[in-house]
């Protein structure tokens, strides 16, 4: 870039052409990441962090997210939120990414605290799907500690702040009700979601769990029923096979 170039021929560079230097390079950092060049775009980051800028903490983190690099990304994240008042326009943003960057990991206590404090956010409150997506990650969290009947709640939470995404929603809470011995609301659930969400990509699924709470109830003409509507729908399916 010329701007860089130009600021690099300087033997001597003053203060002020330093700090030309690091919002140069905070920017060069930030058309990288929307390009999708993810490793330069840390690299810019890393160059102007080296010259004191903290916002450029955020794109690293977010940079480093997305090439795999989790608890880089982490550390990067947590130094930006440290530094960056909570009003700030990515405050909300880098909150929900550490989340999915514990989650990656399978740090679930982790990655259910900072999704809880992202979903209080500005930027949580601006945008219901990714609201909804951050509950449905929390309810993950709590499922995987089985706390079945918090998850639950927070399901339900989900399905009501982007009715869109409720088709995850509705399917944990149905394995929920099986795993309760509650086979007939597990039905009950998977048909609300067949019929509201027929394009689901969870549908192959939902049917394979139908099917077999079909069979915990003993409606073994329903559960033949729901097994065929799978290999037919789904002919490809890994369930379908398994059917």
């Amino acid at each position: 870039p010329a701007a860089l170039e130009s600021i690099n021929k300087i033997k001597t560079p003053s203060a002020e052409i330093l700090q030309a230097k690091q919002k140069v390079l905070y920017n060069l950092g930030v058309q990288e990441f929307i390009a999708g060049n993810y490793r330069n775009s840390d690299s810019y980051s890393s160059q102007a962090i080296s010259l004191g800028s903290s916002e450029a903490f955020y794109i690293k983190g977010e940079s480093e997210y997305r090439q795999g690099k989790y608890n880089q990304a982490i550390n990067d994240l947590r130094q930006y939120i440290s530094t960056t008042a909570r009003n700030q326009s990515n405050y909300g943003q880098a909150l929900y990414t550490l989340g999915y960057a514990y989650f990656k990991q399978k740090q679930y206590n982790q990655a259910n605290n900072y999704f809880n404090n992202f979903i209080g956010t500005t930027t949580a409150n601006n945008n219901k799907t990714l609201k909804a997506d951050a509950l449905n990650r929390l309810a993950d969290c709590l499922y995987s500690d089985r706390k079945y009947d918090d998850a639950y709640a927070i399901y339900q939470r989900a399905l009501e702040t982007d009715k869109q995404m409720g088709d995850y929603s509705l399917y944990q809470q149905a394995f929920i009700e099986g795993l309760r011995g509650n086979n007939d609301k597990k039905v009950e659930l998977l048909s609300r979601m067949g019929g509201e969400y027929a394009d689901s990509q969870y549908g192959a699924d939902a049917l394979y769990e139908q099917g077999r709470a079909y069979i915990q109830t003993g409606a073994k003409n329903q559960a033949l029923q729901t097994f065929n509507n799978l290999i037919n729908k789904y002919p490809h399916s890994q369930k379908a096979r398994i059917s």
